[in-house]
């Protein structure tokens, strides 16, 4: 789900995969029912922000080819998987009724639109809010670069706060039952300022020692380690003083304000359980397959809930424990079952291939067209 839009080394993080499936995982859990109402006010506060934070680690540098070779891989990388994940939820979805008639109309058109919450797929909306925001993003930061030269992260700091709050202000016009918000844009000038964080702040969690700082900057990390970890493990837990850091208010703008807050804590609070956890290496696994896992989520649910249903098994989620234990049964029957068939048989269609520069592909149509002119 939040693939790097280019990854400039072989070098891996193990920490950040283990952050990702942190992540999908929290996808998941948001998309159950009411047995997982105690999560739901952790998960819904952080899991897409992490994604999109995380997508900013490794989002835009200097020695990056040309914007339209750019524009180019982001749609191979994330459109076309789109449009992919679409059709392969869309065959066993129309076979899911009785009526074998279902509305293709009306389904390809919430495909083509994107929009957040209408999509037949809903989860699928992330993948053209993302190729939207990091094609916004890296037009800035090629022209702050040029522009602003080193003080280029203030300026994307600037225009991410002032994207915030205009795509805060006018979200209740684009959550009204007949306005939409297409291909996620009011969603990507929300999320920008979590974009753009990851991005300038990876190169300080890259290089982070402990050891090398200060004995007042040590304290100051301690202190705040320790209130993330704490608030964290609240909200996890459920427990009922998780609620005081999250007051509730009736003005929307200001509400919006407090979840975000409340997800940068609970991102520092995630960092810090990863870096805890990066030696384990199933869970890293996991995580380097989030662009998989968020594309097949609902496809796997529908599968497995449809063939327990055949030996009279009826999935009802009723606790928290049994919400966690059958989202991560669900991650597991996709990432053994399905991803590698993915990986096998359409790699370049589920985004596993990395995709050709623009000028590699004009070559390749020039040459299938020659042929045929023959």
């Amino acid at each position: 789900m939040a693939e790097t839009l280019q990854i400039p080394t072989k070098v891996r993080y193990d920490w950040i995969d283990v952050l990702k499936f942190f992540g999908i995982w929290a996808v998941y859990i948001s998309h159950t029912g009411d047995g997982a109402v105690v999560l739901h006010p952790v998960v819904h506060t952080f899991c897409v922000e992490l994604f999109f934070f995380i997508s900013g680690f490794f989002a835009c540098k200097k020695s990056d080819a040309g914007f339209r070779d750019f524009v180019f891989r982001r749609f191979c990388q994330l459109i076309i998987p789109y449009a992919f994940f679409l059709v392969l939820y869309f065959i066993p979805m129309s076979l899911d009724t009785q009526m074998y008639h279902p509305n293709f109309p009306k389904c390809l058109l919430q495909g083509i639109l994107g929009m957040r919450d209408r999509i037949f797929a809903a989860s699928l909306w992330f993948f053209p809010c993302l190729f939207v925001l990091s094609v916004l993003y890296s037009a800035l930061y090629r022209f702050a670069s040029r522009r602003f030269g080193n003080h280029a992260n203030r300026f994307l700091i600037a225009v991410s706060i002032l994207l915030y709050i205009a795509g805060t202000l006018t979200q209740p016009i684009v959550l009204q039952e007949n306005a939409g918000d297409l291909w996620g844009v009011n969603a990507a000038c929300r999320y920008m300022i979590f974009f753009a964080s990851g991005h300038i702040l990876f190169p300080f969690f890259r290089e982070f020692r402990f050891a090398a700082l200060k004995p007042g900057a040590k304290v100051f990390f301690l202190l705040t380690a320790a209130a993330a970890l704490s608030i964290t493990l609240m909200g996890v837990t459920g427990s009922e003083h998780y609620h005081w850091f999250y007051p509730r208010t009736s003005v929307f703008f200001w509400h919006q304000v407090v979840a975000t807050l409340n997800a940068i804590v609970l991102i520092y609070g995630f960092i810090l359980i990863s870096v805890a956890l990066g030696k384990i290496r199933f869970l890293a696994d996991l995580g380097r397959a989030t662009l998989i896992l968020c594309g097949t989520e609902q496809l796997v649910v529908l599968l497995l809930t449809s063939l327990l249903s055949v030996i009279g098994v009826s999935v009802t989620l009723t606790t928290p424990l049994m919400v966690l234990l059958w989202t991560f049964l669900c991650l597991c029957v996709s990432y053994f079952g399905i991803a590698p068939v993915l990986r096998t048989y359409f790699p370049r269609l589920s985004g596993v291939t990395p995709p050709p520069s623009y000028q590699e592909f004009r070559e390749k149509v020039r040459t299938f067209t020659a042929r045929i002119r023959g």
